[in-house]
């Protein structure tokens, strides 16, 4: 039986196993998904939990439910492009999907180059 890591909540561990398995073409587009009572049989936990893991997908655009299959694989929600992301930030009010967040690896200031500064009404090398 799987086992789970408990510093993440347990939905994000298994939304995020199914989210690998799309991502790297196991499942593909059209195929189901586990049913929640097969994710909550799976890795023993809640019902509510297993909804929340569907209930996760489907908001990444991942999956669509499908009356009378189930779940299924439904890569045309993804958000490819900015304009893409940027409606879903408004239409979810998150900027990145539950169990996504952006990583700062560094920052500073440098001096605005002539098309920044025309862009921002500054003078060409001035800081910020």
């Amino acid at each position: 039986m799987p086992t789970l890591d408990r510093p993440e909540p347990p939905y994000l561990q298994i939304a995020g196993r199914i989210r690998d398995d799309i991502l790297s073409g196991r499942l593909q587009e059209g195929d189901a998904v586990p049913s929640a009572r097969e994710i909550a049989r799976t890795w023993a936990v809640a019902m509510a939990t297993a909804t929340k893991v569907l209930a996760t997908l489907r908001s990444q655009g991942l999956v669509r439910p499908v009356r009378g299959v189930g779940t299924v694989v439904d890569r045309g929600g993804l958000h490819r492009t900015a304009r893409d992301r940027a409606a879903a930030s408004v239409r979810t009010g998150r900027i990145y999907p539950p169990g996504h967040y952006a990583v700062i690896r560094s920052a500073g200031l440098e001096p605005a180059s002539e098309r920044a500064a025309a862009a921002l009404g500054l003078e060409a090398g001035a800081p910020d």
